[in-house]
């Protein structure tokens, strides 16, 4: 069980990123010989979630609301457009695929509206991700939700990705798409690494399984995933929320 705690004010200054690195900071210290992570509540996108330690610097960036409680770090807002597009449309028992599942909001979201008659397949193929990703999912009691270490594309095999080797937010721009992403990068790490890939109509027809959504977030490679699914597209007609 994921141990759960509410984080004082302890930052001198009135940042909020001074807060938060401080709150994650004193968390990390709490839990030396403790097998266990320690989360905090916050409000992302006015849900309540859980969020580990170690992924409250990394939703810096997100941060627009005020502190209204020192007990509680909230206001995150993390692509509201996206998020109540989908959290509208879902409906219990569905099966959906997160595919570009980055640290698991989108996938914690999805799990909460399919609810516990309903299953989500997080793809995630940055090996970097996997711990924040399994964190996140086990402290919001994630349990429908399985974690699927490869990219979609338009063909299954192994590709090179370009893995953006940082803690910052421009680490969820890795990607398949190496010249694109390359060329818009500044002084961010990187390096090339091989990925395990497959499709959506190879992994719809393994898992005998029929999607009732696909939520697509895959910085670039969009055209490559949508063609890998066009069996499925024209068999099951899914939701499909498609970031551009």
């Amino acid at each position: 069980m994921v141990r759960r705690m509410r984080a004082a004010q302890d930052a001198s200054s009135e940042d909020l990123s001074a807060l938060r690195d401080a709150v994650a900071a004193k968390l990390r210290g709490q839990i030396a010989g403790d097998k266990e992570p320690w989360s905090v509540p916050a409000r992302i996108n006015g849900d309540w979630y859980w969020l580990p330690a170690e992924v409250l610097p990394y939703l810096t960036h997100c941060q627009t609301g005020e502190l209204g409680d020192a007990d509680l770090i909230r206001g995150f807002q993390i692509e509201s457009w996206n998020y109540f597009q989908i959290r509208d449309h879902l409906k219990p028992g569905w099966t959906v695929l997160d595919i570009g599942a980055n640290m698991g909001i989108f996938s914690i979201l999805l799990s909460r509206g399919v609810g516990a008659g309903g299953r989500v397949f997080a793809f995630e193929p940055n090996p970097d991700v996997h711990p924040q990703l399994k964190v996140m999912l086990k402290a919001n009691s994630a349990t429908n939700v399985e974690i699927v270490p490869f990219a979609i594309a338009d063909n299954p095999g192994e590709l090179d990705f370009l893995r953006i080797a940082t803690s910052a937010v421009t680490r969820e721009g890795s990607s398949l798409k190496i010249q694109e992403t390359n060329e818009q990068l500044g002084s961010e790490a990187r390096e090339i690494i091989r990925v395990p890939v497959t499709t959506v109509d190879i992994f719809v027809k393994e898992r005998g399984i029929v999607p009732n959504m696909m939520k697509i977030d895959v910085e670039g490679a969009d055209l490559e995933a949508i063609n890998g699914a066009k069996q499925t597209i024209r068999a099951y007609h899914p939701v499909i929320q498609l970031e551009l």
